[in-house]
């Protein structure tokens, strides 16, 4: 029997491309990803975000990305070991997931994108961080940095997800530019608190409510993609359960499994 990886780990030390997202201004919804020159200027970016609002009506924000799972997947070389193991990992994971239900199935509803990336961020810190550790890291370092961003600062991830909840029932009732006033005056709350945000409107929470686990996020995913993984007695058994779902209902039905509250 030989114990082939596959896809193989394969990555390239390259500045990622920045991304321009795409949110319609009555709803926060990823609509669009572009990617865009890596080394676009803040001027750039704001002058990109201002004619799509001002051309299309749409809400648009200019972010960096830490990787890209082209093949080999793009990772920045000047980060350090442990930022480039997990996000060695976690790019792989999407090469290893795109031959699997979860991966093939990944733009086929609004919780599948959200399903895949909330696992190939939990799975990724943690082999990124089995690796760093076999290479001599010290994973005492420093830890802090390196966790899941709901975990980094509490404080910050309460604020931004009372935002969120507070930008979500402005918007369903109708009333667009009271959100957005809102989010103008709670970009200020952050900044005034030392939280360097340069932008703060439906395309930020569209993207980066896109990971379960980030501060942006209101989705129940993220706790319940980690409690399935303190279910399971490793993370290889973890990634091979989840990478048959499907479809969400599918990963419901093996929460139930385990016993992992659905709501």
């Amino acid at each position: 029997h030989l114990n082939i990886l596959f896809p193989p780990v394969d990555i390239r030390f390259e500045q990622p491309p920045t991304i321009l997202i795409v949110s319609p201004r009555d709803r926060v919804v990823l609509q669009e990803v572009v990617l865009m020159d890596p080394d676009l200027k803040a001027i750039d970016r704001d002058r990109l975000e201002n004619e799509m609002l001002e051309q299309y009506d749409l809400s648009a924000f200019v972010d960096d990305i830490g990787g890209v799972a082209t093949y080999p997947a793009m990772i920045p070389g000047t980060k350090t070991l442990r930022f480039i193991t997990q996000t060695a990992a976690h790019e792989w994971l999407h090469h290893y997931l795109f031959f699997k239900p979860l991966g093939k199935n990944y733009y086929d509803s609004d919780v599948m994108p959200t399903l895949n990336e909330t696992v190939a961020d939990l799975a990724g810190r943690e082999i990124g961080d089995i690796v760093f550790a076999r290479m001599g890291g010290d994973l005492a370092i420093a830890g802090s940095r390196y966790v899941a961003a709901e975990d980094r600062d509490p404080r910050f991830t309460k604020e931004m997800r009372k935002t969120r909840r507070k930008v979500d029932e402005l918007l369903a009732d109708g009333l667009v530019g009271e959100a957005e006033h809102y989010m103008k005056e709670r970009l200020w709350f952050f900044r005034l608190r030392g939280y360097r945000l340069r932008k703060l409107n439906q395309a930020f929470l569209a993207f980066r409510s896109r990971y379960a686990q980030s501060s942006a996020s209101v989705s129940p995913i993220g706790g319940q993609v980690k409690a399935l993984r303190a279910s399971l007695p490793d993370i290889r058994i973890f990634i091979e359960t989840v990478s048959q779902v499907g479809n969400h209902q599918e990963f419901l039905q093996l929460l139930d499994q385990f016993d992992i509250r659905a709501g």
